[in-house]
């Protein structure tokens, strides 16, 4: 299956959405997901608060800030999946159970300035070449 994680809005516009491939058991779901790209990486896990909402992916933002309000609006990792095109999630990603060739999306909302993943959401084309 294919994460994508999307920091773009966190780094003044500049595109840094990356893509990276994870070998999960049936049964997985979207936090698996997670922790399988930083075991793959090497970088921090997600960090959840006390209520389960995801806070940060490879340490950014910093803790404590999990959910702010910020200058231009709510600030909080946004969720989807992939197909043929982006859908944002309606549950969590500890509900979501994961089928081969899924695609996972996670993008930074920062307030006004967010949106899905700028990268392809189609299996194929992230795993091409």
């Amino acid at each position: 299956m294919a994460v994508v994680v999307d920091v773009t809005t966190l780094f003044d516009g500049a595109t840094a959405a990356s893509t990276t491939c994870v070998n999960l058991p049936t049964g997985a779901n979207g936090l698996d997901a997670l922790n399988a790209r930083a075991a793959r990486l090497g970088v921090p896990g997600p960090r959840l608060n006390n209520s389960g909402l995801l806070c940060a992916i490879d340490g950014v933002p910093k803790a404590p800030d999990c959910g702010e309000n910020g200058p231009d609006g709510y600030e909080y990792w946004g969720y989807y999946h992939g197909g043929t095109s982006w859908n944002f999630a309606s549950t969590g990603p500890a509900s979501k159970k994961l089928t081969n060739k899924s695609v996972e999306g996670w993008a930074f909302q920062n307030g006004s300035n967010g949106g899905e993943p700028r990268t392809s959401a189609k299996f194929a084309t992230l795993t091409a070449g």
